[in-house]
């Protein structure tokens, strides 16, 4: 009776191993794929923020012309981009709590002018009809040469006042999360950069 239950201990043990290996090599696998993927996005990104800073490239002098052009700085928040020329630019990615994930941005900003660029959303889980929205056009076109010197406003109705933009209807917490996320990057920027 012994033997037999060895002999199904072993087998168990056996099959354990085998799954775990499998298991082991189709994690591996899979997340060396999505390094590509997410490498590859990265480059995107950087290829964009170095077209935002006007600085023309082809697929191949794009790494050298990169490093030459943009000081990367990454902290726990945000990463920056900031460009080595004239006018003084900076690419943020960063992100913030949304109504519900978390929201991913990329705020290209002149410091000179005081003015935001471009806004792109990278990604978000917000709802789709509703919060979802912040990734349109027509939302984030709002944000093209927007003054930023007196903190950006998203408001259901504008004044006219200075950093004002269209909130979007029916996602008042979405609204507030993007307006939060862009103050607050712009502020941390700022902030790092009188050291």
């Amino acid at each position: 009776m012994k033997e037999n239950t060895w002999k199904i201990d072993l087998k168990s043990a056996l099959f354990l191993v085998i799954i775990i290996t499998v298991c082991t090599l189709f994690l591996s696998i899979t997340n060396n794929l999505y390094q590509g993927v997410i490498a590859e996005r990265q480059k995107i990104i950087r290829m964009e923020i170095l077209e935002d800073f006007g600085v023309s490239f082809s697929n191949d002098t794009f790494p050298s012309l990169f490093a030459e052009n943009v000081e990367t700085i990454i902290d726990r928040k945000s990463t920056y981009f900031i460009f080595k020329g004239t006018p003084q630019k900076a690419g943020i990615i960063t992100s913030g709590s949304g109504l519900w994930g978390i929201i991913d941005l990329l705020i290209i900003i002149n410091v000179d002018t005081k003015v935001i660029q471009k806004l792109r959303v990278l990604s978000h889980t917000e709802t789709p009809g509703l919060g979802g929205k912040i990734e349109e056009e027509w939302f984030t076109s709002q944000f093209n040469d927007l003054d930023y010197s007196e903190d950006v406003k998203i408001v259901n109705n504008r004044t006219g006042a200075t950093g004002e933009v269209d909130a979007i209807s029916g996602a008042t917490a979405t609204s507030r999360s993007v307006e939060t996320i862009i103050n607050t990057a712009i502020q941390r920027y700022m902030d790092r950069n009188k050291r």
